[in-house]
């Protein structure tokens, strides 16, 4: 049996946390990538927070609200045929 290959364009990762979360000033980004984000939104007012930037070639997004968190790993232009890999390989660097 041969193995199903398709590519990936985009991966999302959704939580959702309870009412009685509270985030603080997360450090999450630096804690998975080991470095600062490209760009930084933290609306504190409304406890939104939203960083993003290119990892290893692959669109890393981070979007925080108090009821829904979600990353994102997309190819670097979602235009035409791009991908981020194989699932499989996809995956695998999500995993790290």
């Amino acid at each position: 049996m041969s193995e199903l290959v398709w590519g990936a364009q985009a991966i999302r990762f959704t939580a959702f946390p309870g009412p009685a979360v509270e985030f603080g000033e997360p450090d999450w980004w630096r804690t998975l990538t080991g470095r600062s984000s490209d760009t930084r939104l933290n609306d504190r007012r409304v406890g939104t927070l939203a960083e993003n930037g290119l990892v290893d070639g692959t669109r890393l997004v981070l979007n925080l609200t108090p009821q829904r968190i979600d990353w994102f790993f997309q190819a670097p232009d979602l235009v035409g045929s791009a991908t981020i890999g194989t699932y499989q390989d996809a995956m695998r660097n999500s995993n790290r």
